[in-house]
């Protein structure tokens, strides 16, 4: 039978667990392609290596690893080997990438995208307001228009400066939205990205938000980071370079920290009271930061259709896989998420709701929900109807007005009682959510 990527890892596993004298710390890589190689990182005292009878057994049994692994082993020579052939085995032993699957075994994922979903959260430096991300698997869904609107009610209502990050820099929305053309800033994040790379990166803070006309006339104001600026000039060529790391022996220099860097930057320089994130729509890097390793509030945009649900259920059993390994970055993700029904429908709205809620709660109770046991105390789970509940929608009313709604040029096309009706409950349950306050 033909063994396929998903199966391979269980492979692997039950071949160690057949052969629990391999050592104490084994290490298990995978590489871009998807094969797997077992390294022994046990050390010998007197050779500071692996003790020759080891050397040996590791040779016996490279050749019945390689036959089992067939298509995802890298090589009979290198499917089992000394971990020295590691530059710096005791690093990637305790490295922070690296998943426990058991007591003695570690996993380590080579590849492109995607680590930082399992990664811990980086500490806000000081200030540090709330930060909340508006985030959604698909496009359409109303999120952008969302962050607008509640850019505004913290500003109107709540008097607070709000710096809007558009960090959807693959297709930049909510920046057009609240900024006038004239009124960019000279640079973008992307610009932040490649002059920080060059230990420039703080030259730009000063010109990296522009003022929304959205905020004219209120007691707070709207700060908005876009994704480029007047000057930025070509746009490609500075998007290619985002997403890399910086290796040069600092503590987090990867794409997650060098995010977590930026936006401590920008909350030092313009010092707001409230950070709104539009994150970038789908199960991408962008959106892996800004969920998991910036300590903020994540606002699930959805609809209620099955490529929703099965894309978030792929997400959450992504998280919940590694529950156990990785326990403090799970408890803080979901104790910080708070799902959004966006354009719920203009009819039947009650039973939309309930389908909804239902299929939140089914989705959350089968992965992230702790399983409830009489001797447990407060586990993170809740019923159906909490209103407290991560699965329990904030709602957000589908109108056809706000379909052509231009907040820059035309920010009173839709009136204040309309924006209110369609919006209002979000805005008052968003509010209370982030800042532990009634708008």
């Amino acid at each position: 039978m033909t063994l396929r990527f998903h199966d391979a890892l269980d492979v692997v596993l039950r071949f160690l667990e057949g052969h629990a004298g391999l050592g104490d710390r084994r290490l298990v890589v995978r590489d871009l392609r998807g094969r797997i190689r077992v390294l022994i990182a046990d050390r010998d005292p007197a050779t500071k290596g692996l003790s020759e009878a080891r050397r040996i057994e590791l040779e016996r049994l490279a050749p019945v690893l390689h036959r089992d692994l067939g298509p995802w082993s890298p090589g009979e020579k290198s499917v089992l080997a000394d971990a020295s052939v590691l530059l710096s085995p005791e690093d990637v032993w305790k490295s922070r990438e690296s998943v426990a699957l058991d007591s003695k075994t570690r996993l380590l994922e080579r590849t492109v995208l995607g680590q930082d979903w399992l990664l811990p959260p980086l500490p806000n430096a000081a200030p540090t307001p709330p930060r909340v991300v508006l985030f959604g698997l698909k496009g359409g869904v109303g999120r952008s228009t969302a962050l607008a609107v509640l850019a505004r009610h913290l500003a109107e209502a709540g008097e607070k400066r709000v710096l809007v990050i558009d960090v959807d820099l693959e297709s930049p929305g909510v920046s057009r939205m609240l900024l006038a053309p004239g009124a960019h800033p000279a640079w973008g994040i992307v610009d932040w990205f490649v002059e920080s790379a060059v230990g420039q990166g703080d030259s730009v803070l000063d010109d990296l938000a522009g003022r929304s006309a959205l905020g004219t006339g209120l007691a707070g104001e709207i700060l908005v980071v876009p994704a480029a600026g007047r000057r930025t000039g070509p746009y490609i060529p500075k998007l290619a370079r985002v997403y890399q790391g910086l290796h040069d022996g600092s503590d987090d220099h990867g794409f997650g920290g060098r995010v977590a860097a930026l936006v401590d930057g920008l909350e030092r320089h313009l010092e707001p009271d409230v950070v709104l994130i539009d994150s970038r729509a789908g199960l991408h890097d962008i959106a892996a930061v800004s969920l998991t390793r910036l300590g903020a509030t994540g606002l699930l945009f959805a609809v209620d259709t099955s490529q929703t649900w099965e894309g978030y259920r792929m997400l959450f059993e992504h998280w919940q896989r590694h529950a156990a390994s990785r326990k403090d970055l799970i408890d803080r993700v979901r104790e910080g998420l708070r799902m959004v029904a966006g354009h719920v429908p203009e009819t039947g709205r009650d039973a939309y709701l309930a389908r909804f809620r239902e299929k939140a709660w089914s989705l959350f109770t089968q992965t992230l929900y702790d399983e409830t046991h009489p001797d447990e105390e407060a586990p993170f789970n809740f019923d159906l109807d909490d209103p407290s509940a991560p699965h329990d929608p904030l709602r957000i009313y589908w109108s056809r007005a706000m379909q052509d709604w231009d907040p820059v040029d035309q920010p009173d096309a839709v009136p204040p009682e309309q924006v209110r009706g369609i919006f209002g409950a979000f805005l008052d349950e968003a509010t209370a959510l982030v800042l532990g306050e009634d708008a």
